[in-house]
């Protein structure tokens, strides 16, 4: 008798335009990409003046770039280049 477990999408190969996963905010990477809105990941950080629990994301969008403060343990689904090793 087996148990059935749900799939782990962190055992799948990465396809060809990157690795799809979703990951912490707190663990997004400069160039990751957000396809919910098309925004990519230029930096994250925690300033002084960054609430506690939170971080500071700034996104680079179509029209510019923009900043936005999001928990630190929000669950954000991204793009990531399979061949990074950061």
């Amino acid at each position: 008798m087996s148990t059935m477990f749900p799939k782990d999408p962190s055992n799948e190969p990465p396809t060809a335009s990157g690795c799809k996963q979703r990951v912490q905010a707190q663990h997004l990477r400069q160039g990751d990409y957000l396809p919910a809105t098309r925004n990519t990941v230029v930096s994250v950080s925690r300033g002084i003046r960054t609430p506690s629990g939170k971080v500071e994301v700034t996104l680079a969008t179509s029209l510019g770039m923009r900043v936005s403060v999001w928990g630190a343990r929000t669950e954000i689904s991204i793009e990531r280049e399979a061949n990074r090793k950061d």
